[in-house]
């Protein structure tokens, strides 16, 4: 293990973080995460959520 070559030279703990938040939109308690930056990837799969809205007002 190589030691810093300084007293001062410190490892950046927020350096190592490899996950980053999507674009956000709007503000105050209208902030989110804007739609056009998520993907399947996120947990962002909103299709049966579709699908029940569409069976659930069908009648209306």
């Amino acid at each position: 293990m190589k030691a810093f070559d300084d007293d001062f030279a410190e490892a950046d703990p927020l350096a190592a973080g490899a996950a980053a938040l999507p674009d956000l939109q709007g503000e105050g308690c209208l902030l989110r995460f804007s739609p056009q930056a998520l993907n399947e990837q996120m947990g962002a799969d909103f299709s049966a959520a579709a699908d029940t809205r569409t069976e659930l007002f069908e009648d209306d």
